[in-house]
């Protein structure tokens, strides 16, 4: 039941007229030409049709499902592991005011941080927020509008004497670590775990990602029409552009606000989890309170309270 009720909705999921042969036939017209021929190390057109599977949630009492799909055999997996390590570097430049920038060693080691500062006998109150149904509920669109805006906003802070059609991000995949694992241009020895992506591609990239979203479940074909799959690699980053660009939206509004409050709050993001500690007097800062709202990051995405003082746990 929860399986069908997951699949079967209409606002994030359609079921394609189609078999797994035709899927692949019809795969090889989704991608553009030049794509296809700049990105040959990227595109396996013969691995199988991602399959796709849910949790369930224990905090919807096992009534609500996650759709998870399984990238494993997705025939885009190496170029949208490239483009997600590019357009990372990418959000870090363009919004700098980004709450997703770290990983969760680094979150800590900021909450700690932060933690130091606060008298003993000074209260806290704590905002830990859910980004709920974050892959599913972003519109297309505002993903194409936030990257094409990323994009823009990188090039005006990160200036090239090249053109755009020159411009290009070599990533090295023997990196495990996001520092250093990308740099703009290209490398100059030869090495199969380093591969480049031109930035006046990142674009139709996206959106050739969101438009190959169809996976098997049941023996039917569905491709996912709103947000973009859980399990594929580059989604958390495309989700994060979004979220990027309402919080610099935010920020650039309220800086003079913020200012003067940053010593009493601190605020973070890891990926759909959001979390705000913060002295209670500042509760009522105009700034604060803005960023407080559930619908911070505009319908349909919504924030959701956690019934708990667990962040990340």
């Amino acid at each position: 039941h929860v399986l069908q009720q997951t699949f079967h909705d209409d606002n994030v999921f359609q079921t394609m007229e189609a078999t797994p042969i035709q899927f692949h036939s019809n795969f090889r017209n989704l991608v553009p030409k030049e794509i296809c021929k700049t990105y040959k190390w990227a595109i396996d057109y013969d691995q199988p049709l991602p399959g796709a599977y849910v949790f369930l949630k224990e905090k919807k009492q096992f009534n609500k499902a996650r759709p998870v799909v399984s990238f494993a055999t997705s025939p885009l997996k190496p170029l949208l592991r490239a483009l997600a390590a590019t357009l990372f570097d990418i959000v870090l430049i363009a919004y700098p005011s980004n709450l997703y920038r770290h990983n969760i060693p680094q979150t800590w080691q900021a909450i700690h941080s932060f933690l130091s500062t606060v008298p003993l006998d000074q209260t806290l109150e704590m905002d830990n927020d859910d980004l709920s149904g974050f892959y599913t509920s972003i519109p297309q669109d505002r993903i194409l509008n936030a990257t094409r805006h990323a994009i823009s906003r990188y090039l005006h802070r990160n200036p090239s004497p090249l053109p755009i059609e020159h411009i290009k991000f070599t990533v090295n995949h023997s990196k495990t670590a996001a520092e250093g694992r990308v740099f703009r241009g290209r490398f100059r020895r030869t090495d199969p775990s380093v591969r480049v992506i031109w930035l006046r591609h990142v674009l139709v990239l996206v959106e050739l990602s969101l438009r190959s979203s169809m996976f098997d479940c049941c023996e039917t074909i569905f491709q996912q029409i709103r947000g973009s799959c859980i399990g594929s690699p580059l989604s958390p980053v495309l989700c994060n552009i979004c979220a990027a660009f309402e919080e610099d939206v935010w920020e650039c509004a309220h800086r003079d606000m913020l200012l003067s409050a940053r010593t009493f709050y601190h605020a973070t993001r890891y990926v759909d989890n959001r979390l705000i500690l913060r002295m209670p007097h500042i509760t009522h800062n105009p700034a604060i309170a803005t960023f407080r709202r559930l619908d911070f990051y505009r319908p349909p995405v919504q924030l959701e309270p956690e019934n708990s003082d667990l962040y990340l746990g």
